[in-house]
């Protein structure tokens, strides 16, 4: 019995490796002191003050179930619609985008896997790869830290 239980597990694991993304839904959060609204049907994603805030309600071009908003509510770096899993080794694709918004109208900065890491040196699950094990939100930004146990930094500002 253990044998077949082992078994199961052993076989089971591959197919439970890489399991779907939930198909994209509208959603609303609240997130230090800022309404964070995803728009399916637009493709954005809006950040609004709440709780007595004073900061311009800002939309970035992007429906984003994985993002990490800045304490001042004026920065918002994304991952790509699979998190931390991409399905190629491409240095040139895009993982990660820091979008913000300030008095001249804001912008985004798009990361490269290459900027990061070495495509090469990425663990590969059943289907895809893996470039992120975690991100951290500290004092001054974002640490990353890659799954070629390297770290990246990403300033707020």
């Amino acid at each position: 019995m253990i044998r077949a239980a082992l078994l199961f597990c052993v076989l089971a694991a591959p197919a439970l490796a890489d399991t779907p993304l939930a198909p994209p839904t509208d959603f609303e959060t609240t997130i230090n002191g800022a309404a964070i609204r995803g728009d399916v049907t637009a493709g954005t994603t809006t950040i609004s003050p709440v709780d007595g805030n004073s900061f311009s309600e800002w939309t970035i071009p992007v429906w984003t179930r994985r993002y990490w908003v800045a304490p001042s509510n004026q920065s918002m770096l994304v991952l790509g619609p699979g998190g931390n899993l991409i399905g190629s080794q491409d240095p040139d694709q895009t993982v990660a985008t820091v979008y913000w918004q300030d008095d001249t109208g804001g912008g985004a900065q798009h990361l490269s896997l290459s900027d990061l890491m070495r495509p090469e040196d990425m663990p590969q699950t059943v289907s895809h790869y893996s470039w992120l094990d975690q991100v951290e939100q500290i004092e001054e930004g974002w640490r990353l830290y890659l799954s070629d146990g390297r770290r990246a930094f990403i300033s707020y500002e």
